[in-house]
């Protein structure tokens, strides 16, 4: 059995990452990052998906993140790609 620090290891966040045009500035985009989901790295090194939805659409892209020591992903932490407000 695996021991809890490699379970911790091996559990990632799964985001939908939509690309929108800004309408205050046009020619920019920003990114709004949702997160969509879990994944769970097997002890064969394949990867499980747990979606809470599938985003539709052909500006999204769905990547997989390792979480930082809090279990934050990359858009939550300072310095990331932040949401425009």
């Amino acid at each position: 059995m695996a021991s809890e620090s490699n379970k911790k290891k091996g559990v990632l966040h799964v985001f939908g990452i939509e690309k929108r045009d800004d309408r205050n500035e046009p020619g920019k985009t920003f990114n709004i990052w949702t997160r969509i989901g879990t994944a769970f790295v097997n002890e064969d090194e394949s990867i499980n998906l747990k979606l809470s939805y599938v985003p539709l659409g052909p500006d999204v892209t769905i990547q997989v993140r390792k979480p930082d020591d809090r279990g934050r992903g990359a858009e939550e932490q300072p310095g990331g790609d932040q949401p425009a407000a």
